[in-house]
């Protein structure tokens, strides 16, 4: 492929994957991994590296969006990004010693269970269509949600996906927030603990900056767009969609072994 399609190539990629990110507040990087893995051949650390690039430019537009909303629950977000830190620095380092088939099938089984998952808890879930007032209402323990942290940074660097798979679901679990106040929140975890994996990442080498960064004008562009769209679409809808997208990645990835 000439680089001039190439770069056009990701920078639809970005933008696209970034708008469905952003509405169900997963950074984009859930459908840019399989992307990089299955379209430009990128091995497991590169796609991560680069992924987490389009990530952070893609939910750093999308939460000033969702800040100036006041759809960010930020009690809940500092701790976890805290402790996420660590998770970050982790899940880079071991990025680069998971073979491609592990990497591609644990991806594939995370994605679905949490679609499953998400799907059989949001049919119940009635307290998701309360009004963006309650953001401030439950308080999980700061320790609960410390751990929680360690994880999602864990996560995030190592698939390059902003640990948004992860965050979403731990706040429709154990908090009674509106979805659409516990995607904002998510999406403002990932673009505070996003810039950790990229870090180490860059420092060991492992960014290829043109894609990365053409990937991330995209996200820019994709973040702005989706975090208006997700205002507009029914919380009911959101899980349908965020459920479908968890599939259609986990499918992609699998077929890569076949």
């Amino acid at each position: 492929m000439a680089p001039p399609i190439e770069s056009l190539a990701l920078l639809l990629s970005g933008t696209a994957a970034s708008v469905l990110g952003s509405i169900v507040g997963l950074g984009g990087g859930f459908i840019a991994v399989p992307v990089l893995r299955l379209f430009f051949g990128f091995s497991p650390e590169l796609a991560a590296a680069t992924s987490l690039v389009l990530v952070f430019a893609n939910t750093a537009s999308a939460t000033t969006t969702f800040v100036r909303r006041k759809r960010v629950a930020f009690d809940l977000a500092i701790p976890v990004v805290v402790a996420a830190i660590p998770g970050s620095v982790a899940g880079a380092l071991l990025a680069s010693h998971v073979s491609s088939q592990v990497f591609d099938l644990l991806y594939a089984a995370m994605l679905t269970l949490l679609a499953f998952d998400i799907l059989r808890r949001a049919k119940g879930r009635d307290a998701a269509e309360l009004a963006v007032r309650d953001i401030a209402g439950s308080r999980p323990s700061i320790g609960g949600w410390l751990g929680a942290g360690v994880l999602i940074g864990l996560v995030s660097s190592l698939f390059g996906i902003g640990g948004g798979v992860i965050a979403v679901p731990l706040l429709m679990y154990f908090t009674k927030r509106p979805l659409q106040a516990i995607t904002a929140t998510s999406t403002a975890i990932i673009a505070l603990t996003a810039p950790v994996g990229i870090i180490v990442y860059a420092l060991a080498h492992e960014i290829q900056w043109v894609p990365a960064l053409t990937l991330g004008a995209g996200g820019l562009a994709g973040g702005v767009i989706g975090a208006r769209l997700a205002s507009r679409i029914s919380s009911g809808q959101l899980s349908l969609l965020l459920a479908a997208a968890m599939l259609a990645a986990a499918a992609a990835m699998v077929l890569r072994h076949r």
